[in-house]
């Protein structure tokens, strides 16, 4: 309970901060957008790589247990990441923190999930979490969802509706059973 009350603490600092600086800009300092154009190579570099990262958890999932290729992975991770940036003691209990809820409890999750189910379908709930989080975003901190955001979310769970009824035509369930 503590912890859940010093996470929204947080959200709501940053949240402010992130308002302040808004509302505070200097336009004559700001850098200008660069043309979406421009960027659509990058764009699709991390768009494959996130869809690549399914496929390589399931070929893993081939040969390995669950937990023990996660772990292989979040080692390979701080092996290349550390370096780079080094950890204090006073962030130690965050990046605990944060390392057994994203690490283990999300994609610890995932991969046991993945077990009894195909990439394709994998990749469709990992994705359903952005719609989600807005509504929880909404829900627990009180955001405001614009309509643009709405109409995201609905149509969001419209496509997987859509994808489970086509499955189910096709004799073939969601869920991969």
């Amino acid at each position: 309970m503590a912890a859940e009350r010093k996470l929204l603490a947080f959200a709501r600092r940053f949240q402010q901060e992130h308002d302040y600086h808004l509302r505070n800009a200097n336009p004559a300092t700001c850098v200008k957008p660069i043309p979406l154009r421009d960027h659509v190579p990058i764009l699709l570099l991390v768009v494959n790589g996130w869809a690549f990262n399914v496929i390589a958890m399931k070929f893993g999932l081939m040969e390995l247990p669950p937990l023990f290729m996660l772990t292989l992975r979040f080692v390979l991770v701080a092996a290349l990441l550390l370096p780079f940036r080094r950890l204090t003691w006073r962030q130690l209990p965050g990046m605990m923190l944060l390392g057994f809820t994203f690490g283990f409890v999300h994609f610890g999750l995932m991969v046991i999930g993945m077990q009894t189910t195909d990439a394709g379908t994998t990749a469709v709930f990992i994705q359903m979490g952005t719609p989600i989080a807005m509504l929880l975003a909404a829900f627990w901190l009180k955001e405001r969802l614009r309509y643009q955001q709405i109409g995201g979310v609905v149509v969001a769970f419209l496509g997987v509706m859509i994808l489970r009824a086509v499955g189910a035509v096709a004799g073939k369930a969601l869920c991969g059973y």
